[in-house]
């Protein structure tokens, strides 16, 4: 996605950005965030030591996406023993950083969930003035809504920087209390014990982008995938449909199982 400016634009007094709200919300409900993010430094240091990383020409293909058992395989029989040792501390280094990264996404969902039903009211300063505006008035105030990952909203007027989104402290602190006495929702966990696949709602979501045709599916990739030029490619069509699923399916993922979905889509606005 495009690196966007962090606004440094100040907030009123007795208001809470959203990022900081997010992020005491996100450290709540992950009691073990500490270890999580000690089992990325864990893993950077062993990977740090290990030497004799695999040649280019021999690394590609583990780099081009998921293997198969067999691709793994044939792989890892053109490696020397040191360089599967790296290919160990790079996998473990990886997967920290992915269950970290789903972490947050979960957390990311239910915080965007709490918003959409009310629960907190996102407000931001009205362009060239200090009025507070609250979400309803956003779309007349020219603006590409909140996104995941973003501490604000972007502003085509201002050079598509960031202007930022923040909350009543009171009412925020009061949300977190509440959060914090409620009791844990049951995991949902997919048939064989993991995380439930989120493809089906991808797909739907996608197949109701193309029912919209030349004029919903650049829409839609300009609200999840926010781009300077009028880009498009498979890359961000299935960037798009990751962030609408809130990071938790990779691009790639979307990419290879949604190929002829996303070729149809294309087809539609080239």
């Amino acid at each position: 996605m495009t690196r966007w400016d962090r606004s440094d634009d100040p907030i009123p007094e007795g208001h809470i950005r959203r990022s900081e709200l997010f992020e005491a919300y996100y450290r709540m409900v992950t009691p073990n965030w500490e270890d999580l993010e000690k089992a990325i430094g864990a893993a950077h240091a062993r990977r740090g030591s290990a030497t004799n990383a695999p040649k280019r020409s021999a690394w590609k293909p583990a780099a081009d996406g998921p293997l198969s058992k067999t691709e793994e395989d044939k792989f890892l029989r053109t490696l020397s023993k040191t360089e599967k040792a790296f290919l160990k501390t790079e996998k473990a280094f990886y997967a920290a950083i992915e269950a970290r990264d789903d972490a947050r996404a979960d957390a990311a969902t239910k915080f965007i969930a709490a918003k959409a039903a009310g629960e907190l009211r996102p407000m931001i300063r009205k362009r060239g003035s200090n009025q507070v505006l609250s979400p309803n008035i956003w779309d007349k105030d020219d603006v590409i809504p909140l996104l995941l990952g973003l501490d604000g909203i972007i502003d085509r007027d201002r050079g598509y920087r960031v202007r930022p989104v923040f909350f009543e402290a009171g009412h925020a602190q009061s949300w977190l209390a509440k959060q914090a006495a409620a009791p844990a929702a049951p995991k949902v966990v997919g048939p064989d014990g993991g995380r439930p696949s989120s493809m089906t709602a991808i797909e739907t979501e996608l197949d109701r982008w193309i029912a919209g045709g030349i004029k919903l599916i650049p829409e839609r990739m300009q609200y999840y995938a926010p781009a300077r030029g009028d880009l498009r490619t498979k890359g961000r069509l299935a960037l798009a449909l990751s962030n609408f699923d809130g990071c938790r399916t990779a691009s790639k993922t979307i990419q290879k199982t949604l190929s002829k979905k996303l070729d149809k889509a294309l087809e539609l606005i080239i």
